[in-house]
């Protein structure tokens, strides 16, 4: 099945802080929205630990980025 053509692979090699920085924003959103039982501090304590595990390319298979077409 070929994916289309707006979600691109993007390899280990390609990871940058910007991504590793754009991904901890989604989970931190994802965060907020869905743990209301999360103070503040947890959140703040949790990041450093969650951008670690971001930048250890062996935890994920791969990562797209979905674009939007015009």
């Amino acid at each position: 099945m070929p994916r289309p053509a707006n979600i691109r692979y993007i390899s280990p090699s390609e990871w940058s802080v910007g991504l590793l920085n754009m991904l901890t924003a989604l989970w931190e959103v994802s965060v907020r929205v869905i743990h209301h039982f999360l103070r503040e501090a947890d959140i703040e304590n949790l990041k450093p630990c969650v951008m670690e595990g971001l930048a250890n390319k062996g935890i994920f298979m791969c990562i797209i980025l979905v674009t939007k077409q015009n």
